[in-house]
C-alpha cells in the first residue's frame, strides 16, 4: 500500500474509531492515543508484504508478541498496562488476531494448546482443548466436501478455563477489542487477501461473499456477523458459543450441506483439561 493511501485510510479509520462504544478499561483502538493508533496501523499495513515486521509490544511489566497484526499485539499491550495478567493479554491478543485474520488461517472454531508459567505458583501449566466428533460423524466421508471435515471446536472452552485459572480482568473486557475490530473494521492488508482456494469457499455463503467483496476491493474489512457472536459472548459468557448465535448458524450451515448434526450435538462440551 502506498504511503499516501495508507495515511488516508489510517486517518479515516481514526475518525471512525472515535465513535467508541463503552470501553471502561481503554483497551479498544478508539481509546488509544493518536500516536499509538498511527504506529499500529503503519505496522499492520505491512503484514503480508515483503516488509512483514516482527510485531512486539511492551506494556506494564511484560511484552506481547503476535503473528497476525500489530493491532492485536497493541491490544495485548494495553491489557498489561491495565493491570491484566499475562494470560489476560494472551486471550485478548488471540481474540483480536483471529478477527484480523478474517478466518484465513485461524478461527474461533478451532482448538487450543496453551503453555503458561504462573510466577506465583512457580509452575508451568498446559491447557489443551481439541475438536470433538458428533454421533453422526463419518470418518470415511472426510474429504468428500469441505463440510465433511468440520468438527465441534474446543478453543472457547480453553479460553474459559485459562481465564478462570489465570485471568484477572473481566473476560468481557478482554473480548471487547476484538468485537470492536470486527464491527468497526480495520484497513485491508495483503495478509488477508483471498487466494483462489479461499475464494471458492467464501462464495458458498452470504457472509463469505460479503467478506470476499471487501477483500477484493481492498476496502476496510468489517465482519458484522463475527461482531454479533463476540457480543453474545460478552453478554452471556462462553456457554453461549455452544448454544447461542454461533451454535445455531454453525449447525444450520452444516445441515444445509447435508451433514447430520444437531444443536444438542454442538452443546456437548469438547474435552478440555489443565495439566
Amino acid at each position: 500500500m502506498k504511503p499516501l493511501l495508507c495515511g488516508i485510510v489510517s486517518c479515516l479509520w481514526l475518525v471512525l474509531g472515535l465513535v467508541a462504544a463503552e470501553d471502561p478499561l481503554g483497551l479498544t483502538p478508539a481509546s488509544w492515543t493518536a500516536d499509538e493508533l498511527a504506529r499500529a496501523l503503519a505496522v499492520n499495513a505491512e503484514v503480508g508484504t515483503a516488509k512483514t515486521p516482527s510485531v512486539f509490544g511492551f506494556g506494564g511489566f511484560g511484552g506481547v508478541s503476535g503473528t497476525s497484526g500489530a493491532l492485536g499485539v497493541f491490544v495485548g499491550k494495553k491489557v498489561l498496562e491495565a493491570g491484566g495478567s499475562a494470560m489476560d493479554a494472551a486471550i485478548a491478543t488471540s481474540f483480536a488476531q483471529i478477527v484480523l485474520a478474517t478466518g484465513k488461517w485461524v478461527s474461533f472454531a478451532g482448538i487450543a494448546d496453551l503453555v503458561y508459567f504462573d510466577a506465583n505458583r512457580k509452575s508451568v501449566f498446559n491447557i489443551q482443548a481439541c475438536w470433538k466428533t458428533y454421533p453422526a460423524f463419518d470418518l470415511s466421508k472426510v474429504g468428500s466436501s469441505s463440510a465433511s471435515t468440520v468438527l465441534i471446536p474446543g478453543y472457547m472452552r480453553a479460553i474459559e478455563l485459562a481465564h478462570k485459572e489465570f485471568g484477572k480482568l473481566p473476560l468481557k473486557e478482554l473480548i471487547r477489542p476484538a468485537e470492536y475490530l470486527a464491527r468497526q473494521g480495520f484497513p485491508f492488508n495483503r495478509a488477508v487477501f483471498a487466494n483462489p482456494g479461499q475464494t471458492e469457499l467464501l462464495n458458498q455463503s452470504v457472509d463469505g461473499r460479503r467478506l470476499l467483496e471487501q477483500l477484493t476491493s481492498q476496502a476496510t474489512v468489517v465482519q458484522e456477523n463475527v461482531a454479533e457472536v463476540l457480543e453474545d459472548l460478552m453478554e452471556n459468557g462462553i456457554d453461549s458459543f455452544y448454544s447461542g448465535k454461533f451454535a445455531h448458524s454453525f449447525v444450520e450451515l452444516l445441515q444445509s450441506q447435508g451433514i447430520n448434526i444437531t444443536l444438542e450435538d454442538f452443546r456437548r462440551t469438547p474435552f478440555c483439561c489443565l495439566v
